[in-house]
């Protein structure tokens, strides 16, 4: 699907085809508004089903740091730490994070999955013998790293507790969701006769409906139109929220 289908797709559904009082630029901002909001929903219910993930596969980055790019450190309190940043500056939402660590005598590797760790959490688990960090049982802290104004750079900081050793930190795995492409329409784009020259959306074709839906919505709402009271009820392709967290009742449309 491209950008201009989605524009016109909205176009179709408010009727305003032959005379849209709806501009290009204010449909290029309900439609970023839309993405950045879809993707931070689906989100919070991640991994619920399959469904859920595949909305946001296109988003899904895999990171592998080797032990070379790690910084090893030790906190004000003498907590061990390994830290590294990631590559891209395009960082979004972690989804899952593992500590890679290796056996200096059989050269085995193994992976630990790294907790999150909150500042308030911190001074509790410290002097803590089932909790406080160690190789096996890591926590990490998610810093920023501002760059050139740019504030998506992002540094991990994972506590890895006293020195084992025979086991030594080999890498860090992460699976994070990057930013979503922010889109553009001209006028140029919309009234060219011979083809279509938007960008095509990253985002799974099954969507489009979907984007179409919650830009209508945003119009709608913006214009007050009475349409608002049917519309939600006539669009409910996909739910907002997951039937398997709603005991199989109707999602309800979002609101503001």
């Amino acid at each position: 699907m491209t950008v201009r289908e989605i524009y016109e797709g909205a176009l179709f559904t408010l009727n305003k085809v032959h005379a849209p009082a709806f501009t290009v630029e204010e449909f290029v901002y309900f439609l970023n508004k839309t993405i950045l909001a879809f993707a931070n929903e689906r989100y919070n219910f991640y991994a619920v089903n399959q469904q859920l993930s595949d909305d946001l596969r296109v988003l899904l980055v895999e990171e592998e740091i080797p032990y070379a790019n790690l910084t090893i450190g030790t906190d004000i309190t003498d907590s061990r730490y390994v830290e590294a940043s990631l590559a891209g500056d395009d960082y979004f939402r972690l989804v899952s994070f593992d500590l890679v660590v290796q056996n200096t005598i059989s050269l085995l590797i193994k992976k630990y999955t790294v907790k999150r760790l909150t500042t308030d959490m911190y001074g509790a688990i410290a002097n803590n013998e089932y909790l406080k960090p160690a190789i096996n049982r890591p926590y990490y802290l998610l810093l920023p790293v501002v760059t050139s104004g740019d504030q998506n750079n992002s540094t991990l900081r994972v506590f890895i507790g006293d020195a084992v050793p025979t086991v030594v930190p080999y890498a860090l795995r992460v699976f994070y969701l990057k930013l979503p492409t922010v889109v553009t329409l001209t006028d140029d784009m919309v009234y060219n006769l011979t083809a279509d020259t938007s960008a095509v959306l990253e985002w799974p074709d099954y969507l489009k409906n979907e984007f179409i839906k919650r830009v209508v919505w945003d119009q709608l709402e913006e214009t007050r139109d009475q349409r608002l009271q049917t519309y939600p009820a006539l669009n409910q392709e996909i739910l907002t929220v997951p039937l398997e967290l709603m005991g199989n009742q109707q999602a309800p449309m979002k609101t503001k």
